[in-house]
Protein backbone atom coordinates (compact mmCIF):
# COMPACT_ATOMS: atom_id res chain seq x y z
CA UNK A 1 0.00 0.00 0.00
CA UNK A 2 2.85 2.38 0.88
CA UNK A 3 4.60 1.72 -2.42
CA UNK A 4 1.35 2.29 -4.33
CA UNK A 5 0.85 5.63 -2.57
CA UNK A 6 4.43 6.60 -3.38
CA UNK A 7 3.84 5.64 -7.01
CA UNK A 8 0.84 7.99 -7.12
CA UNK A 9 2.92 10.84 -5.71
CA UNK A 10 5.74 10.36 -8.21
CA UNK A 11 3.25 9.67 -10.99
CA UNK A 12 1.41 12.93 -10.36
CA UNK A 13 4.67 14.83 -10.81
CA UNK A 14 5.37 12.87 -14.00
CA UNK A 15 1.94 13.88 -15.30
CA UNK A 16 2.61 17.55 -14.56
CA UNK A 17 5.98 17.32 -16.30
CA UNK A 18 4.34 15.64 -19.28
CA UNK A 19 1.82 18.47 -19.56
CA UNK A 20 4.58 21.06 -19.27
CA UNK A 21 6.55 19.36 -22.02
CA UNK A 22 3.50 19.28 -24.28
CA UNK A 23 4.15 22.79 -25.56
CA UNK A 24 6.96 21.44 -27.77
CA UNK A 25 5.80 17.92 -28.66
CA UNK A 26 2.31 17.39 -30.01
CA UNK A 27 1.79 13.79 -28.96
CA UNK A 28 2.73 14.77 -25.39
CA UNK A 29 -0.21 17.17 -25.44
CA UNK A 30 -2.44 14.41 -26.79
CA UNK A 31 -1.18 12.04 -24.08
CA UNK A 32 -1.85 14.61 -21.36
CA UNK A 33 -5.37 15.15 -22.67
CA UNK A 34 -6.04 11.41 -22.68
CA UNK A 35 -4.81 11.15 -19.08
CA UNK A 36 -7.03 14.02 -17.98
CA UNK A 37 -10.18 12.78 -19.72
CA UNK A 38 -10.02 8.97 -19.45
CA UNK A 39 -9.64 6.44 -16.65
CA UNK A 40 -7.24 3.49 -16.68
CA UNK A 41 -9.69 1.08 -18.29
CA UNK A 42 -10.60 3.55 -21.03
CA UNK A 43 -6.94 4.26 -21.84
CA UNK A 44 -6.17 0.54 -22.06
CA UNK A 45 -9.26 0.00 -24.23
CA UNK A 46 -8.24 2.84 -26.56
CA UNK A 47 -4.79 1.30 -27.01
CA UNK A 48 -6.32 -2.10 -27.71
CA UNK A 49 -8.76 -0.60 -30.23
CA UNK A 50 -5.82 0.88 -32.14
CA UNK A 51 -4.02 -2.47 -32.05
CA UNK A 52 -7.08 -4.34 -33.30
CA UNK A 53 -7.55 -1.81 -36.10
CA UNK A 54 -3.92 -2.35 -37.14
CA UNK A 55 -4.28 -6.13 -37.03
CA UNK A 56 -7.44 -5.98 -39.14
CA UNK A 57 -5.94 -3.62 -41.73
CA UNK A 58 -2.74 -5.65 -42.09
CA UNK A 59 -4.64 -8.91 -42.38
CA UNK A 60 -6.99 -7.47 -45.00
CA UNK A 61 -4.04 -6.00 -46.89
CA UNK A 62 -1.77 -9.05 -46.80
CA UNK A 63 -3.54 -12.03 -45.25
CA UNK A 64 -0.97 -12.02 -42.42
CA UNK A 65 -2.40 -12.24 -38.89
CA UNK A 66 -0.26 -10.25 -36.44
CA UNK A 67 0.05 -11.08 -32.76
CA UNK A 68 0.26 -8.44 -30.02
CA UNK A 69 0.39 -8.66 -26.21
CA UNK A 70 -2.91 -8.74 -24.34
CA UNK A 71 -3.68 -5.97 -21.79
CA UNK A 72 -2.94 -8.46 -18.99
CA UNK A 73 0.43 -9.38 -20.49
CA UNK A 74 1.36 -5.68 -20.83
CA UNK A 75 0.40 -5.02 -17.22
CA UNK A 76 2.36 -8.02 -15.98
CA UNK A 77 5.58 -6.84 -17.63
CA UNK A 78 5.12 -3.20 -16.58
CA UNK A 79 4.41 -4.24 -12.99
CA UNK A 80 7.40 -6.58 -12.89
CA UNK A 81 5.27 -9.72 -12.46
CA UNK A 82 6.63 -11.08 -15.74
CA UNK A 83 9.96 -10.59 -17.49
CA UNK A 84 10.41 -9.56 -21.11
CA UNK A 85 11.96 -12.99 -21.75
CA UNK A 86 8.90 -14.76 -20.35
CA UNK A 87 6.50 -12.72 -22.49
CA UNK A 88 8.58 -13.30 -25.61
CA UNK A 89 8.43 -17.03 -24.82
CA UNK A 90 4.64 -16.89 -24.46
CA UNK A 91 4.29 -15.14 -27.82
CA UNK A 92 6.68 -17.52 -29.55
CA UNK A 93 9.20 -14.78 -30.28
CA UNK A 94 12.12 -16.85 -29.00
CA UNK A 95 11.49 -19.61 -31.52
CA UNK A 96 13.48 -19.74 -34.77
CA UNK A 97 11.69 -17.71 -37.43
CA UNK A 98 10.74 -19.14 -40.82
CA UNK A 99 12.25 -15.90 -42.12
CA UNK A 100 15.54 -16.56 -40.31
CA UNK A 101 18.28 -14.38 -41.68
CA UNK A 102 15.90 -11.74 -43.06
CA UNK A 103 17.65 -8.40 -43.08
CA UNK A 104 21.07 -9.92 -42.58
CA UNK A 105 21.95 -10.32 -46.27
CA UNK A 106 23.48 -7.58 -48.40
CA UNK A 107 21.02 -5.12 -49.89
CA UNK A 108 19.60 -6.34 -53.16
CA UNK A 109 20.35 -10.02 -52.54
CA UNK A 110 17.56 -12.20 -53.90
CA UNK A 111 15.89 -14.15 -51.08
CA UNK A 112 13.31 -16.15 -52.97
CA UNK A 113 11.14 -16.30 -56.06
CA UNK A 114 9.86 -12.96 -57.27
CA UNK A 115 6.26 -12.25 -56.33
CA UNK A 116 6.18 -15.27 -54.02
CA UNK A 117 3.30 -14.52 -51.58
CA UNK A 118 4.53 -17.07 -49.05
CA UNK A 119 7.96 -15.48 -48.84
CA UNK A 120 6.43 -12.01 -48.65
CA UNK A 121 4.22 -13.11 -45.75
CA UNK A 122 7.29 -14.51 -43.96
CA UNK A 123 9.05 -11.16 -44.30
CA UNK A 124 6.03 -9.23 -43.00
CA UNK A 125 5.72 -11.58 -40.00
CA UNK A 126 9.45 -11.26 -39.31
CA UNK A 127 9.19 -7.46 -39.37
CA UNK A 128 6.17 -7.51 -37.05
CA UNK A 129 7.93 -9.91 -34.68
CA UNK A 130 11.04 -7.74 -34.49
CA UNK A 131 8.93 -4.63 -33.80
CA UNK A 132 7.01 -6.55 -31.12
CA UNK A 133 10.25 -7.72 -29.52
CA UNK A 134 11.40 -4.11 -29.45
CA UNK A 135 8.14 -3.06 -27.78
CA UNK A 136 8.39 -5.76 -25.11
CA UNK A 137 11.93 -4.66 -24.30
CA UNK A 138 10.65 -1.09 -23.94
CA UNK A 139 7.97 -2.29 -21.49
CA UNK A 140 10.65 -3.94 -19.36
CA UNK A 141 12.86 -0.85 -19.44
CA UNK A 142 9.95 1.40 -18.44
CA UNK A 143 9.18 -0.95 -15.56
CA UNK A 144 12.81 -0.69 -14.44
CA UNK A 145 12.70 3.12 -14.66
CA UNK A 146 9.58 3.19 -12.52
CA UNK A 147 11.11 0.90 -9.91
CA UNK A 148 14.31 2.96 -9.86
CA UNK A 149 12.34 6.18 -9.23
CA UNK A 150 10.34 4.58 -6.42
CA UNK A 151 13.44 3.03 -4.86
CA UNK A 152 15.25 6.37 -4.97
CA UNK A 153 12.34 8.09 -3.24
CA UNK A 154 11.86 5.41 -0.59
CA UNK A 155 15.60 5.36 0.20
CA UNK A 156 15.52 9.03 1.18
CA UNK A 157 15.41 10.03 4.85
CA UNK A 158 12.03 11.46 5.83
CA UNK A 159 13.47 14.97 6.07
CA UNK A 160 14.60 14.86 2.42
CA UNK A 161 11.24 13.77 1.02
CA UNK A 162 10.33 17.21 -0.17
CA UNK A 163 8.21 18.42 -3.07
CA UNK A 164 11.34 19.72 -4.80
CA UNK A 165 13.01 16.31 -4.51
CA UNK A 166 9.92 14.59 -5.97
CA UNK A 167 10.01 16.94 -8.93
CA UNK A 168 13.71 16.30 -9.45
CA UNK A 169 13.23 12.52 -9.43
CA UNK A 170 10.26 12.76 -11.78
CA UNK A 171 12.03 15.17 -14.13
CA UNK A 172 15.04 12.87 -14.40
CA UNK A 173 12.76 9.92 -15.06
CA UNK A 174 10.98 11.87 -17.78
CA UNK A 175 14.29 12.77 -19.44
CA UNK A 176 15.19 9.10 -19.53
CA UNK A 177 11.80 8.30 -21.09
CA UNK A 178 12.38 10.92 -23.81
CA UNK A 179 15.82 9.49 -24.52
CA UNK A 180 14.27 6.04 -24.71
CA UNK A 181 11.61 7.31 -27.14
CA UNK A 182 14.27 8.75 -29.45
CA UNK A 183 16.22 5.50 -29.31
CA UNK A 184 13.16 3.37 -30.05
CA UNK A 185 12.07 5.61 -32.94
CA UNK A 186 15.47 5.03 -34.53
CA UNK A 187 15.23 1.27 -33.94
CA UNK A 188 11.78 1.03 -35.50
CA UNK A 189 12.84 3.08 -38.53
CA UNK A 190 15.82 0.77 -39.00
CA UNK A 191 13.66 -2.35 -38.69
CA UNK A 192 11.18 -1.10 -41.28
CA UNK A 193 13.93 0.01 -43.65
CA UNK A 194 15.60 -3.39 -43.38
CA UNK A 195 12.44 -5.31 -44.24
CA UNK A 196 11.49 -2.89 -47.00
CA UNK A 197 14.73 -3.92 -48.67
CA UNK A 198 13.78 -7.58 -48.29
CA UNK A 199 10.25 -7.10 -49.62
CA UNK A 200 11.53 -5.12 -52.58
CA UNK A 201 14.01 -7.89 -53.37
CA UNK A 202 11.17 -10.43 -53.74
CA UNK A 203 8.84 -8.06 -55.58
CA UNK A 204 6.59 -7.44 -52.59
CA UNK A 205 4.38 -4.44 -51.85
CA UNK A 206 6.19 -2.36 -49.22
CA UNK A 207 3.13 -0.22 -48.43
CA UNK A 208 2.25 -2.69 -45.66
CA UNK A 209 5.38 -1.59 -43.79
CA UNK A 210 4.29 2.04 -44.20
CA UNK A 211 1.04 0.95 -42.53
CA UNK A 212 2.99 -0.52 -39.60
CA UNK A 213 4.91 2.75 -39.21
CA UNK A 214 1.69 4.81 -39.43
CA UNK A 215 0.13 2.81 -36.62
CA UNK A 216 3.33 3.02 -34.58
CA UNK A 217 3.18 6.83 -34.84
CA UNK A 218 -0.58 7.06 -34.23
CA UNK A 219 -0.30 4.90 -31.09
CA UNK A 220 2.34 7.06 -29.46
CA UNK A 221 0.05 9.43 -27.59
CA UNK A 222 -2.12 6.59 -26.27
CA UNK A 223 0.94 4.57 -25.31
CA UNK A 224 2.42 7.51 -23.41
CA UNK A 225 -0.88 7.97 -21.60
CA UNK A 226 -1.05 4.25 -20.86
CA UNK A 227 2.50 4.00 -19.53
CA UNK A 228 2.18 7.20 -17.47
CA UNK A 229 -1.07 5.88 -16.03
CA UNK A 230 0.88 2.88 -14.72
CA UNK A 231 2.87 5.33 -12.55
CA UNK A 232 -0.37 6.69 -11.12
CA UNK A 233 -1.56 3.33 -9.85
Amino acid sequence: MKKRRTARIVGAIVLLALIAAAIWQRNNLEAAWILLTKNSEEISAQLDDKRQAMQKEIEEQTGVALQVPTPQQRDEVLSGQKTAEELREELGLNEPSTASGVGERPTGTQTGTKNDPVRQAEIIRACSSEMLTCEIDVMARLSALKDAALDEWEALPEAERTSARKKKIAAEGLKQCYRLETEVDAQVRAIIAKYKTELTAVGGDTSVLDTLWRYYESEKATQKAYYTDQYLR
